[in-house]
């Protein structure tokens, strides 16, 4: 995966995402490191790109080619762009408050992996509606985030639902299923605990591999 940290290809990229997919980029960082993160497989020389948290005041100029018609989304990717977490963007909730003034009743769509959801953001988010998050969170138990997604901190996720619940802020809950390292109890209590604390919907994705992936992530057949 190359680096793009400005120029013609970065910006082009930028608004291809904004107009056509109405995704809005912030940042290609992320701050965890799944097991089954696809950038990871990828064979050199693949035409995927990563890039350091934008500059406020380009992301402002990209607001204008927003569909308000549409629902706008973040932290999703949908071009040759990787999508880190949003939340690791230093003035995340400064453009997401720009983006909610100039478009104040089109659906905000913001995907996250958790880890740095906590009170006051969410309470942030709360003025922002209408708008709504996609939680990957993966595995319900902090043994669970930890070996999936190398989160060292994994109860901040997990007690953000409770946080998300109370604040009225809608949320789908996702996850990868990958029970021959979590086991299939993980998986369904995560499944449960999503239910109980209110997700919209919830969605499980089978893992995708690659012949660069490592033996050990692999499904052993039959396990589904």
């Amino acid at each position: 995966m190359a680096h793009l940290a400005s120029g013609p290809l970065l910006e082009n990229m930028l608004v291809g995402a904004v107009r056509e997919h109405n995704v809005f980029p912030l940042t290609g960082y992320c701050n965890l490191s799944c097991v089954f993160c696809s950038h990871r497989h990828n064979p050199t020389g693949t035409e995927a790109y990563s890039f350091p948290p934008l500059h406020e005041d380009l992301l402002e100029g990209l607001i204008p080619y927003l569909d308000p018609g549409k629902k706008i989304i973040v932290g999703e990717s949908a071009t040759r762009l990787r999508e880190g977490e949003p939340l690791t963007h230093p003035q995340f909730i400064s453009l997401i408050r720009k983006i909610r003034l100039r478009y104040p009743d089109t659906p905000i769509q913001i995907t996250t992996n958790g880890a740095l959801l906590g009170e006051e953001i969410i309470a942030s988010m709360a003025d922002l509606k209408p708008l709504e998050l996609v939680l990957s969170l993966n595995s319900a138990s902090e043994r669970g985030r930890h070996l999936l997604m190398g989160d060292t901190s994994p109860e901040n996720a997990i007690r953000s639902v409770h946080l998300l619940k109370k604040a009225k802020i809608s949320f789908h809950g996702s996850l990868v299923a990958l029970p021959h390292l979590v086991g299939w109890d993980d998986l369904h209590n995560t499944i449960e605990y999503l239910d109980q604390a209110g997700a919209v919907t919830i969605r499980y994705l089978l893992p995708g591999y690659t012949r660069l992936s490592d033996p050990l992530l692999v499904t052993p057949a039959g396990a589904y």
